[in-house]
């Protein structure tokens, strides 16, 4: 590599995974999220609409300085294996805690305290629905390219 090379800011792309499952452990508590009941159908229809080039505003959390809150979501899946179920998300970049938000607002949609229209209004940024994080547990950087 060249002396100009960054890490963080010559990556084309990035991916991430959170890892839920159904199945409580002890020994699994401090690496995933253990939620029982979950609809795996309304999370594969919901995750797809954070893909495209959305300003992310809504979806960080602040402290941390931006020069701009706009990113692309290439692609989303969810993954069910086993007593598990593995959100993906692979990005140009994102934002202070942006995977946690998203993936809580999708939790939420789940147990249908919130709707998709709501994730519509809150990616469009009408309305600043939800702003709260899932735990970090269960939250894993999978991959980076250049």
């Amino acid at each position: 590599m060249d002396n100009e090379f960054h890490s963080r800011f010559n990556a084309k792309a990035r991916s991430y995974r959170y890892i839920i499952t159904n199945n409580f452990s002890p020994f699994n508590s401090s690496y995933t999220l253990y939620k029982p009941d979950i609809n795996i159908d309304i999370l594969k229809t919901n995750i797809k609409l954070f893909e495209g080039r959305f300003d992310f505003e809504y979806f960080s959390k602040k402290g941390s300085e931006v020069h701009s809150y706009i990113r692309e979501i290439y692609k989303t899946d969810v993954i069910a294996y086993k007593n598990y179920t593995i959100l993906k998300f692979k990005g140009n970049g994102f934002l202070r805690s942006q995977i946690r938000m998203m993936t809580q607002f999708l939790l939420d949609i789940s147990d249908k305290n919130l709707t998709s229209q709501d994730l519509i209004n809150q990616l469009n940024k009408k309305d600043k629905i939800s702003t709260k994080l899932v735990i970090p547990n269960g939250l894993y950087f999978e991959r980076v390219w250049y």
